[in-house]
């Protein structure tokens, strides 16, 4: 058996076993949440300038 077939046989207990289900799912969480955050470090400075210029054109209404 190559390495590769023992990986993959591996991967298929491990994906029909419900151990590790929970792991897998609060590592999606994470990593869902780490990639918001730096997208949002990312846009922050765009963010900003859009909601200041908003502000800027409502205090001019009044």
């Amino acid at each position: 058996m190559t390495n590769f077939s023992k990986a993959v046989c591996i991967l298929r207990q491990f994906h029909q076993s419900e151990s590790g289900q929970d792991i897998m799912e609060y590592a999606i969480i994470v990593a869902f949440a780490v990639t918001v955050i730096a997208v949002l470090a990312l846009l922050y400075n765009t963010i900003k300038d859009v909601l200041r210029n908003a502000n800027s054109q409502l205090q001019g209404i009044r």
